[in-house]
C-alpha cells in the first residue's frame, strides 16, 4: 500500500492560517509577521481582485485592507466579500481620517478602522480576538441586506451596556445567536452565559430553574441554585419570555427591579448581578392587550430592542447564508448555481434560517458529491 510523505514544512504550511494584507507597500506584511504567532502568516496581496479570489477559495482567516488604495476601490472588495458570504474579519486602515469613509467601511463589514501608521501590536490584538470569535462560530449574522447590517451594528453597540435587551423575531431567525453574540462582545464575556427557554420548561419546574430551591420547598427539593445565581456576574438569556406564566412574570419583575432573588422555600433574598437578555417570537404588545403579559415587565425588559426580520423579507441574504451552510457541510460541495439561488429566493421560509440550513444540507446529499448544487437538488 503506498504511503503519503509530508514534509515538516508542508505540514506546518497546512496548519498555518493566512492573514491577507491588501496594501500598496508589500513591506507592511513583512513588518507584521513577527507580531503573530507561528500559527499565522501575513501575505501581501497586490490588489482587491486577488484578495477576493482568496476569499472565494476560503484561504484567508482575516484581511487587512488599506482604504487609501489608489489603483483599486477598497469598498468594492468589502461589497464583494459581503456578497460571497465571507466570515473572515476585515480590519481597515486609513491615513486620511475621513469620517464618512470610516462609517462606510464599518457598515460594509469592517470590524474596525485604525489610523495609519497603525501599531503592529494593535493590529494583532484586534485580529486575534476577531479570528477566535470567527473560528468558534460564536458571532456572525450573514447577509447583504441593510436590515442585517443594522442588526450587527445594534449588537455591537448594545453589548457595551448593561441595560436589558429584548430580541424579537420569528422562530429560526437567530435570536439565541444574537443573545450569545451580545454576551461575547460585552465586558461580561469572561463570566457565565446562562440560557433558559420558557417554552420548553414545564410550568411546575420553571420557577425552580430560574430562582433555585431550598431544601424542603417541595417533595424531594434540595438546596439548588437557579439560573439567576448561575449567571451571577455574567448574562442570563431567557428565550420565549412571552410564554412565562403570570406567576413567573411577577417574580421576574421583582428580581429585575430589586437585583435579588428568593429561592423557592428560601428565607432570605440573594443578591445577583446579571445582564438580562430575553427573546420572544410572540407579539408582546398584543399579549399585553389581551392580558397575558404584564405591561410593567414588558417596559422593564425592552430598554433596548432588536427586531430580526424573517428571511422572506430579506431575500438578498439567502445566497451568502446558503454558501456558508454549504462550506459548513464539508462534503465536496463548494458553491451553488444561480438557478438554485433563484429557487431558494422564491420560497417563503416559514422556518427561516434554521429551515434554510436543513434545505442546504439536504441538497448537499442529493447533489451526489458534485462541487456545485443545482436547482434540481433543492427540495422544499
Amino acid at each position: 500500500m503506498p504511503t503519503l510523505a509530508v514534509s515538516a514544512a508542508g505540514l506546518q504550511s497546512c496548519r498555518m492560517k493566512t492573514i491577507i494584507d491588501i496594501e500598496s507597500d508589500p513591506q507592511t506584511a513583512l513588518a507584521l509577521s513577527p507580531f503573530f504567532s507561528l500559527d499565522y502568516r501575513v501575505r501581501h496581496c497586490p490588489g482587491c481582485g486577488d484578495a477576493l479570489e482568496a476569499a472565494r477559495r476560503h484561504e484567508a482567516s482575516a484581511f487587512i485592507l488599506d482604504l487609501d488604495l489608489e489603483k483599486d476601490d477598497p469598498f468594492e472588495l468589502l461589497d464583494g466579500l459581503g456578497r460571497i458570504g465571507n466570515l473572515a474579519p476585515v480590519l481597515a486602515l486609513t491615513a486620511r481620517g475621513d469620517p464618512r469613509k470610516i462609517v462606510r467601511a464599518i457598515r460594509m463589514g469592517a470590524v474596525d478602522v485604525l489610523p495609519k501608521p497603525a501599531r503592529p501590536p494593535d493590529i494583532r490584538d484586534i485580529l486575534t480576538k476577531c479570528m477566535l470569535r470567527h473560528d468558534d462560530r460564536e458571532f456572525f449574522f450573514l447577509g447583504a441586506s441593510d436590515a442585517i447590517a443594522e442588526i450587527r451594528r445594534q449588537i455591537e453597540v448594545f453589548a457595551q451596556w448593561d441595560f436589558p435587551i429584548l430580541i424579537m423575531g420569528e422562530s429560526g431567525t437567530g435570536k439565541e445567536l444574537a443573545a450569545r453574540s451580545i454576551h461575547d462582545l460585552s465586558k461580561r464575556r469572561g463570566q457565565a452565559h446562562v440560557a433558559r427557554n420558557c417554552a420548553t420548561l414545564p410550568t411546575a419546574l420553571i420557577e425552580s430553574e430560574l430562582f433555585g430551591s431550598s431544601r424542603g420547598a417541595f417533595t424531594g427539593a434540595a438546596d439548588r441554585p437557579g439560573a439567576f445565581e448561575l449567571a451571577d456576574g455574567g448574562t442570563l438569556f431567557l428565550d420565549e419570555i412571552g410564554d412565562a406564566s403570570p406567576e413567573t412574570q411577577a417574580k421576574l419583575l421583582r428580581a429585575l427591579e430589586s437585583g435579588s432573588i428568593w429561592r423557592l422555600g428560601g428565607r432570605q433574598a440573594i443578591p445577583v448581578d446579571v445582564r438580562f437578555v430575553s427573546a420572544t417570537s410572540r407579539n408582546l404588545e398584543a399579549a399585553m392587550a389581551e392580558g397575558s403579559f404584564r405591561p410593567d415587565l414588558f417596559y422593564r425588559v425592552e430598554t433596548l430592542r432588536i427586531s430580526i426580520p424573517p428571511l422572506r423579507e430579506r431575500p438578498e441574504d439567502i445566497a451568502p447564508i446558503a454558501r456558508h451552510f454549504i462550506r459548513d457541510a464539508a462534503h465536496g460541495c463548494q458553491d451553488i448555481a444561480d438557478a438554485a439561488i433563484e429557487r431558494l429566493a422564491g420560497y417563503a421560509w416559514p422556518g427561516n434560517v434554521r429551515q434554510l440550513r436543513n434545505a442546504i444540507q439536504r441538497a448537499v446529499v442529493l447533489s451526489g458529491g458534485r462541487e456545485t448544487i443545482r436547482a434540481e437538488d433543492i427540495v422544499l
